[in-house]
């Protein structure tokens, strides 16, 4: 019985990691798309504000 629920233990432990990992995996890639668009924005800014016309 109670190597079941070391199993089981293990199991669950392993899936909530794995679980992590993915939403770990998940953040960093909406972090690099918000980290493109914020340096295009900045960019595009930066010539507006220099009188540049916008493209």
């Amino acid at each position: 019985m109670k190597l079941m629920l070391a199993q089981n233990t293990a199991q669950q432990r392993a899936a909530a990691r794995t679980e992590q990992q993915a939403q770990c995996r998940a953040a960093a890639c909406e972090d690099s798309l918000a980290a493109r668009r914020l340096d295009v924005y900045q960019a595009r800014r930066a010539e507006w504000q220099a009188g540049q016309p916008l493209r």
